[in-house]
């Protein structure tokens, strides 16, 4: 009690300083990263730098779907239509052009058309979408771009570290193996109403397929038949 009392007034005495924009906001060892709207700033800790989702002795592929998707992520948070309320310097400023916001909400709209159609058999309800739209956007955008910056590095540097025979797996498949990997759960019903009510993140397994339907790179590398479940004609692209 006593060091979340100090804690506590520790945060009441940052009301009457002036802003420490070097101050982190999170505690190192903390297991998630965040972007800080009005900081401009996304903190990464250590917490994050750390098995499964990244090591050093990793191949690429497995790092680059993994932490790469998490950190860009979160820095297109800054781009949405959330983040479009702060500028470059973390004020509160709507820097979007109205040509851009209508570009935007016809975009998002197509994700949110296309995930009106998962339908949650456990809980007998629909993905509640106006929870959803920011991180739809996120999701649509950060394992393109993780993809991309992975292809970049290898052909700048060279082959990737050899993986394990026998698999049918090849580190442009793993790249897209360690994204889906990320959300790997085990959830009550309770927890799936729960997050169909309240929480603005989808279930794992509906995040994961909804982010790489849209994925033209992943059903090349998996080979999906266009018209197949992952591999829809209709895809939906927001950045």
């Amino acid at each position: 009690m006593k060091v979340m009392k100090e804690i506590a007034c520790a945060k009441l005495r940052m009301v009457r300083e002036s802003l420490d924009l070097k101050s982190w906001m999170m505690s190192p060892v903390t297991s998630a990263v965040a972007h800080i709207l009005n900081r401009n700033q996304v903190i990464i800790p250590a917490g994050v730098l750390r098995y499964p989702l990244f090591h050093k002795n990793y191949p690429k592929s497995v790092n680059y779907g993994a932490i790469g998707v998490l950190m860009t992520r979160e820095i297109l948070h800054g781009f949405d239509s959330i983040g479009a309320k702060f500028n470059q310097n973390g004020h509160l400023q709507d820097w979007w052009s109205e040509n851009t916001r209508h570009n935007f909400t016809r975009k998002i709209q197509c994700l949110t058309d296309q995930l009106n159609k998962y339908f949650n058999k456990e809980i007998n309800a629909r993905v509640n979408q106006k929870l959803n739209k920011v991180e739809n956007s996120a999701d649509n955008g950060a394992i393109k771009i993780a993809y991309k910056a992975y292809r970049s590095s290898i052909e700048a540097k060279g082959k990737e570290k050899p993986i394990l025979p026998s698999q049918n797996l090849t580190h442009n498949r793993m790249f897209f193996l360690s994204f889906a990997q990320t959300f790997c759960s085990e959830i009550s019903v309770d927890y799936l109403k729960y997050l169909k009510t309240f929480n603005r993140h989808r279930q794992d397994i509906i995040r994961v397929n909804a982010a790489i339907q849209n994925s033209p790179e992943f059903a090349d590398v998996y080979s999906c038949p266009l018209g197949s479940p992952m591999n829809p004609k209709t895809k939906c692209f927001l950045w």
